[in-house]
């Protein structure tokens, strides 16, 4: 820490402060624990990305699973059954039918 640059060379120079919490030794090992720190965060942001990435892949295996799991039950059950609407389907016999319109109401 206590390094000089004089004409492209390194040189140490003389420096003993009155507070010790200041001294080269100290700066040093403050440096040091700066370092660990940063290196710490980076460990932690790269586990943080890698739970991120198996949390997103569980949600997708879900939302998968789900959508597997209705259409099983219309492969099974038929598209009338009585069992969509506790999946949140509609049942075939429940949709709306297409209204044909009259060939002489265009304006």
């Amino acid at each position: 820490m206590a390094i000089i640059y004089q004409s492209g060379q390194p040189g140490k120079i003389d420096y003993a402060p009155m507070n010790k919490d200041y001294s080269a030794a100290q700066l040093e090992e403050l440096g040091r624990a700066m370092e660990q720190a940063q290196q710490a965060e980076l460990r932690a942001a790269q586990a943080q990305a890698i739970a991120r990435d198996l949390a997103i892949a569980a949600e997708w295996a879900l939302h998968d699973g789900l959508l597997g799991a209705k259409a099983q039950v219309i492969a099974q059950y038929g598209p009338d059954a009585h069992a969509l609407p506790l999946l949140g389907l509609r049942r075939k016999s429940e949709r709306r039918r297409p209204v044909r319109r009259a060939a002489g109401a265009t304006t």
